[in-house]
């Protein structure tokens, strides 16, 4: 099983997986979490932590799409992942890419420093027109 199944995996349970400088920290409910969960975050530690890329105490890139009810879509030929903000942005990539919500899709590193910078940005404008 990979990083990004384990964390996948621990979700679909009810869990939160989320980085605490060098450690995994994970709330989950009651007896969703098996033995084998356990083995896998330790072993792969190094790969859940590069995953989750929190800075502190910073929401996961999916608690943060989630709250903002952004969706990703993965373009089928490129793999390229970008943010779909409205009914209107899913209906216009439909044809090219498949449209998931945050936890429905295990992302790669790659795709989710990509959506991470534009999540960065989408939030920093809408910082700046609610400060006006």
């Amino acid at each position: 099983m990979t990083a990004g199944e384990v964390l996948h995996e621990i979700r679909m349970l009810g869990g939160r997986v989320e980085a605490r400088g060098d450690r995994i920290r994970v709330d989950a409910p009651k007896g969703a979490l098996n033995p084998e969960h356990r083995q896998l975050l330790a072993t792969l530690k190094p790969e859940v932590l590069a995953l989750l890329q929190t800075k502190g105490d910073e929401e996961l890139l999916e608690s943060r799409m989630e709250r903002l009810g952004v969706r990703i879509a993965i373009d089928r030929a490129t793999g390229a992942a970008l943010l779909v903000f409205t009914d209107a942005d899913a209906d216009a990539v439909h044809g090219v890419a498949v449209v998931q919500k945050p936890y429905e899709v295990m992302l790669t590193i790659a795709q989710r420093r990509e959506l991470t910078a534009d999540l960065d940005y989408y939030e920093r404008i809408i910082r700046r027109q609610t400060e006006r």
